[in-house]
């Protein structure tokens, strides 16, 4: 579990889960892991990379969810 789950993971899963209703975190958290999954299949045979970099691909994924809904795209966001 130590060479797994690094402290970035546990650290952004810790102030996403304050930033969001629990029904849009659960949604955007499974939706944010497939995201990852896909992402990294569709990179890993560039890097050829055996561990995965979630915290920084959910990072990616949140980021893009805030920026759709700041320009309106995802109207209700935090309320679900």
């Amino acid at each position: 579990m130590k060479n797994t789950f690094g402290m970035g993971d546990a650290l952004l899963f810790f102030a996403l889960a304050f930033s969001f209703s629990c029904v849009s975190y659960l949604i955007l958290f499974v939706f944010g892991l497939v995201f990852s999954l896909t992402l990294h299949l569709f990179l890993k045979h560039k890097n050829k990379q055996d561990n995965v970099p979630l915290a920084g691909y959910l990072s990616l994924f949140f980021s893009l969810a805030y920026l759709g809904h700041w320009i309106g795209f995802l109207p209700y966001l935090y309320t679900t």
